[in-house]
């Protein structure tokens, strides 16, 4: 799994490909609800090993959309999707958050612990580039910002949700 810097050097090459072949390119990021109640539940050790259990599943999960995750931040997890539309990324998304939902992770025997299942749930932000937010979305980073301010808006929403990035379009003077 990447960290989130060839994460964001990914998106910036792949995002300059996308404009100059008028291609989307569609960012996803993932953030744990609630994850500090894991630490404070079982101790840090059984959160790192949660951290390592949702890599794993969101890369099998992803495999199939041309995705690769990477770890973005604490318990962030970041992908990229090359030539899929916003539509079809806020898809994929609610998949994901509806299958990490109903499938606890199993965590038999951690650490000599004891834990058992653990329910998540997760919060996701998407934005695309493409004809809608062209001008809005002009560098690779600010694709990545985009999908971080929805992120952000799933969260104020409750979490276990999906929220994309809409640009503002100003009216013609």
């Amino acid at each position: 799994m990447g960290t989130r810097r060839c994460f964001t050097d990914w998106v910036v090459e792949r995002f300059e490909k996308a404009k100059a072949s008028d291609a989307p390119i569609s960012v996803l990021l993932f953030d744990v609800d609630h994850f500090c109640t894991i630490n404070d539940d079982y101790g840090s050790e059984v959160g790192d090993v949660v951290i390592v259990r949702i890599a794993q599943w969101l890369t099998k999960t992803l495999a199939s959309d041309g995705g690769e995750p990477h770890r973005y931040g604490g318990e962030e997890f970041a992908v990229a999707l090359y030539d899929v539309d916003r539509r079809s990324a806020t898809q994929i998304a609610d998949r994901v958050r509806q299958e990490i939902t109903k499938t606890p992770l199993d965590m038999g025997g951690v650490l000599n612990q004891d834990v058992g299942p653990i329910r998540l749930t997760l919060s996701v932000g998407v934005a695309t580039f493409d004809h809608d937010t062209a001008e809005t979305l002009t560098r690779g980073e600010r694709l990545i910002h985009a999908a971080d301010k929805a992120v952000h808006a799933a969260k104020q929403a409750g979490g276990d949700c999906v929220r994309a990035f809409a640009a503002k379009h100003r009216k013609a003077a």
